[in-house]
């Protein structure tokens, strides 16, 4: 193997090992930890986890670490090297360095240095009513309080530490130094108790319990009790006992259910019972050759889960592994072939356990004890190749005696009371190659063996395994390797296999085959283990996670890790009234089988090893479970399992405003307000739940009110981005749930108000608004001006022409009325054109004053249209003898422009000539209509038609041309008297 594979190789090890430790509790550097040496932690009021280390102060929530230290710009400490710390009651968190006291605030956004006491090399802290007690190294306690005030209250008056120092209910002071290695009390005055003798050598560690003073020696007395009023030895028989196995304890943690966890040298963690005289051990997760073993400090949070503080880092340990029973476990993980690899198992009917095993068949008996192998097996095969022992894998109890399978060499019983083996059954000719796995007797006796070509019957007369009557080869060979057997109900068996499951009715011979493919489908067709419910078939699968065949629908439902399950490999299943218990690839699952919630226990729960076998799985009579797998038994009472109150909460722990971050140094749980610009509308959420029993299994949930009123799920996802909210008021909600399906404690509020574009805002609206106005009444302003203009400029032009050109036109009809009258010649040419001249002026006098009343801006009112068309049909058709009927109904103050006005007026005086000169009409109506739309007008008489010889033809021409130019509809009729209609929509 080349260089170069072999450091990939040795790569991937690693990291594979890390990944499995980080899954297994363990948290080091790797995973982002300051510094390996942990000397104190403790979870704070948000839930938060700190630990301080030997280089740095670290909070952890769960997925990530963040550290601070002497030189970081928020939290900034007197020194990296962190050796105590506390919370007091307000939620301040106090840390002792080597180079002085800090104070955290409770919303974690500051960070003060007590200046009375910089430099000094506090090494140990406790709380007492809001009062901050403190030891330093060089023999000095002080008390500080949040208000800044410092006193000193002892000198020792040596060089020596003030270590565990501790206030009790009476007031007295308790600490143990390093040099006389004594425990000492002082009274309320700070004086020594001369009441108080304590002779024994210093611990290392001390508690006060009630009126007992529990301590730790890890060089005299090991864990011992005394009387806390004059420090006399209380000697008990389960401690000395304790002592003698688990020596040298260095450290003793309360656990919140009365109990004492005790750290031993070595790695090695106990949980002992001072009422209950009961000892648990939980060393399992410490003895790895390059992790940490010396624990330095414990805390217990919130759900119960420690958490040890080692010379290589931190391990959690959950409190409830004290459930977890191991047998035959190799204590060292030293070599392979030390590791006791377990399969099927048996109770006999005085309560002790029978197990199959590659180390040969192994007894634990009632009592919990174990055994070695009961015998070595004395059916070696015939080569006497010792590596091919037999080895048992599934068995039966009937008549006194195991009957056993082995997977290579046949069928054996086993027993007990002369501690023999005997062959069961010899092997057919030409089946020596039969491989034997699943095992059951039927409710009629008959005893059905799995094999890897199919199922058997055992024939007890004849000794050898036979093929079932009716059935043929090909029937039994398209089952393959039959892993377990059940019967289900009466008659029915059902086989599974690597081939699928098969279902065969023992009384007609009938067999149906479910397989991937087949309606209803297995999710994996190799089936290694079932359990039968009422109308019902658990399978257990290797890859495809737990199904359940219903046998009234014939329908199965499917069950993987994405429901929870600990692994898709399933080797065993127990059955109680409300669980099913898996025993998988990777540790154990718990199924609820009405709710289908599920839970899972690891080997740093306290299970014997994650990884189990096939057909390893027992419920004895007592109710306890056992599951076998690669390095022994696991052994548990489920009750011992059930669940205690839960006060996981959900924090935020990351608010991010695009790229910038809004939240404080640490998580906060609550209210939160976030104002977003309309070009920065991103926002980024990250959450985390304070269960840190399994955090990658938490799930969150979430829903956006005033968009989306419905809960989302984020699965185990624990970061929600949210891009491009509409602008407007939202309320953004936030849970979370364990691994448990258990809810949360609070739910996580975050109001966000997302700004208007400022083109969409009142105020922009409000301005233009204001701005449109102004320019439209500028506009119309400028029009009004600019009209008055026009209207001041026509009605100049207008009186100009009237003054000037009206004048001469006037002059020039005198003057020709004087020619006349001085023309004395007689001559008719002369006379005649001197009328004709006369004639012209008068009518060029009428025009121009039909074009100066039209062009004149006084007269654009309706009103003055009409008073010039009555005056102008009075004048013209009153002396004739015509009467005049004139109507009219108009808006007297609408504008009529000056285009229509003087075509309407041209036609109206055209149309009033012709009646005038040709009609001989005696009776005319006029009416004219002006609304706010439209301008109508006709006129009508009662003569005689007019003739095309009048000369009528030019002037209706002239009508019908200047209609057009107006833009106007006008219809003239010559019949039964002279009509002319007129109609102009008005703008």
């Amino acid at each position: 193997m080349s260089g170069r594979v072999l450091s990939i190789l040795i790569v991937v090890f690693i990291s594979i090992a890390r990944n499995a430790d980080a899954q297994n509790g363990y948290i080091s550097m790797q995973d982002g930890l300051s510094n390996r040496f942990v000397t104190c932690i403790l979870q704070d009021h948000n839930g938060l986890i700190w630990a301080g280390t030997g280089n740095g102060l670290n909070v952890y929530d769960g997925y990530t670490f963040k550290s601070y230290y002497t030189y970081s710009r928020d939290l900034k400490l007197s020194s990296s090297r962190i050796n105590c710390m506390i919370e007091d009651a307000a939620g301040n968190l106090w840390i002792g360095t080597a180079k002085g006291l800090n104070r955290i605030n409770a919303a974690r956004t500051s960070n003060t240095i007590v200046p009375e006491l910089a430099g000094k090399h506090i090494c140990s802290l406790t709380v007492k009513d809001d009062i901050v007690f403190l030891g330093t190294t060089d023999g000095f306690i002080y008390q500080t309080d949040t208000a800044g005030t410092t006193k000193l209250l002892y000198n020792e008056h040596r060089d020596v530490a003030i270590n565990g120092i501790t206030k009790d209910d009476a007031g007295n002071t308790w600490f143990f130094t390093n040099s006389e290695r004594k425990l000492f009390r002082l009274t309320p005055g700070y004086e020594r108790d001369p009441n108080f003798h304590f002779n024994e050598t210093v611990p290392s560690n001390f508690i006060l319990k009630g009126d007992q003073l529990i301590t730790a020696s890890h060089q005299q007395n090991g864990l011992a009790i005394f009387n806390a009023t004059d420090g006399s030895h209380i000697k008990t028989p389960f401690l000395d006992s304790l002592n003698k196995q688990y020596n040298k304890p260095v450290f003793i943690y309360p656990s919140r259910d009365n109990t004492l966890w005790v750290a031993c040298v070595n790695g090695v963690l106990i949980r002992i019972d001072l009422v209950k005289k009961t000892v648990d051990e939980f060393s399992q997760q410490f003895r790895r050759g390059y992790f940490g073993s010396v624990i330095n400090t414990c805390t217990e949070d919130n759900n119960g889960l420690l958490w040890a503080g080692t010379d290589g880092g931190i391990v959690k340990v959950s409190s409830s592994s004290h459930a977890f029973k191991a047998y035959y476990r190799n204590p060292d993980q030293g070599r392979p072939d030390e590791f006791v690899s377990t399969r099927g198992m048996i109770e006999d009917p005085q309560g002790n356990i029978y197990i199959g095993s590659y180390k040969g068949l192994l007894q634990l008996t009632h009592s919990g004890k174990t055994t070695a192998p009961v015998t070595d097996f004395s059916f070696n095969p015939p080569t006497g190749d010792k590596s091919q022992t037999v080895i048992p894998f599934a068995m039966l109890w009937e008549d006194n005696k195991i009957l056993l399978t082995s997977m290579l060499h046949g069928l054996f019983y086993y027993i007990p009371s002369t501690k023999k083996f005997e062959r069961a059954a010899t092997p057919s000719p030409g089946r020596v190659d039969l491989e034997l796995y699943g095992l059951l007797k039927d409710s009629k006796g008959a005893t059905w063996v799995g094999t890897n070509k199919g199922m058997r019957l055992f024939d007890r007369a004849t000794k050898k395994l036979v093929m079932p009557p009716g059935w043929s080869e090909n029937d039994i060979l398209k089952m393959g390797l039959v892993w377990t057997i059940v019967e289900h109900p009466e008659t029915v068996l059902w086989a599974g296999t690597n081939k699928g499951l098969f279902r065969v009715n023992t009384s007609n011979g009938s067999i149906t085959h479910y397989h991937l493919n087949s309606v209803p489908s297995l999710s994996n067709e190799e089936i290694l283990c079932m359990a039968p419910d009422d109308d019902a078939i658990w399978l257990g699968s290797r890859g495809g996670g737990l199904m359940k065949l219903d046998t009234r629908t014939d329908s199965i439902s499917y069950f993987n890790t994405s429901e929870g399950l600990t692994s898709d490999i399933v080797y065993g299943i127990v059955r109680d009234e409300k669980y099913l218990w898996l025993s998988t690839e990777s540790g154990i699952s718990r199924f609820n089988i009405a709710t289908r919630q599920t839970k899972g226990y690891y080997e740093k729960d306290g299970i014997n090893n994650n990884e189990f076998n096939t057909a390893a799985y027992l419920k004895a009579s007592d109710g306890r479970i056992y599951f076998g797998g690669i390095d022994g038994i696991t052994a548990f009472y489920p009750e011992e399992l059930e669940e205690k109150s839960f006060e996981g909460k959900i924090i935020l722990t990351s608010l991010k405003r695009g790229n910038e971050e809004l939240l404080p140094s640490a998580a906060q749980s609550g209210l939160f307000h976030v104002d977003l610009a309309y070009d920065n509308r991103n926002l980024t959420i990250q959450a985390a739940l304070t269960d840190y029993y399994n955090p990658g299994s938490n799930r969150f949930y979430y829903k956006i009110n005033g968009k989306d009123d419905h809960w989302i799920s984020l699965g185990n996802q624990h970061a929600l981005h949210i891009s491009q909210l509409e602008a407007g008021d939202y309320e953004i909600e936030m849970y979370a749930k364990n691994m448990n399906d258990r809810q949360s404690i609070n739910t996580l509020t975050i109001r966000v108000h997302v700004a208007q574009v400022f083109y969409k805002q009142a105020w922009f609206i409000t301005a233009m608004c204001v701005v449109i106005l102004m320019v439209i009444y500028l506009f119309f302003r400028q029009r009004e001006k600019e009209l008055l203009r026009v209207q001041k400029l026509r009605t100049k032009i207008a009186s100009d022409l009237h003054d000037d050109v009206g004048s001469m036109l006037t002059r020039v009809s005198i003057l020709t009325e004087v020619l006349k009258r001085k023309n004395n010649s007689g001559s008719y040419r002369g006379q005649q054109e001197i009328e004709q001249i006369a004639q012209a002026s008068r009518q060029a006098t009428s025009t121009m004053s039909d074009i100066l009343w039209s062009v004149d801006a006084r007269n654009d009112k309706a009103e003055n249209l009409v008073d010039r068309m009555r005056e102008h049909a009075d004048t013209l058709l009153q002396p004739l003898h015509i009467n005049v009927h004139f109507n009219s109904h108009t808006s007297h103050h609408r504008i009529i422009d000056m285009q229509t006005r003087q075509g309407a007026l041209l036609i109206f005086k055209e149309a009033v000539n012709n009646i005038a000169k040709h009609s001989n009409a005696t009776d005319v109506t006029i009416q004219v209509r002006v609304e706010k739309n439209e301008f109508a007008m006709s006129i009508s008489d009662n003569g005689t038609e007019i003739s095309a010889k009048s000369g009528t033809g030019q002037g209706i021409k002239n009508m019908h041309m200047r209609a057009r130019e107006m833009e106007a509809e006008l219809v003239v009729q010559n019949g039964s008297g002279y009509h002319v209609s007129l109609v102009k929509k008005l703008s």
